[in-house]
């Protein structure tokens, strides 16, 4: 495994680990804007959660860009 694919690995679970962990937000206090807690730190993990997904796939598209050309180079030698 390289670098990278312990890179996206690690992103995809922090990923996971932050909305299974809804006991630590599930709370009233403090409010922001008349907001509660739960509601304004679900609106902040979604915007970090979407940037998360979007290095996985990042990390993982030029992986598989790299595959692909790792292939085409090994199919023209034969």
């Amino acid at each position: 495994m390289k670098g990278r694919d312990v890179a996206a690995i690690v992103i995809i679970l922090i990923a996971i680990l932050v909305n299974i962990l809804t006991p630590i937000y599930n709370r009233v206090m403090p409010k922001l804007s008349g907001l509660t807690f739960f509601y304004w730190s679900q609106t902040l993990v979604l915007f970090l959660v979407t940037f998360l997904y979007l290095g996985f796939s990042y990390l993982v598209r030029e992986r598989d860009e790299n595959t692909q050309v790792d292939s085409k180079k090994g199919g023209e030698q034969k």
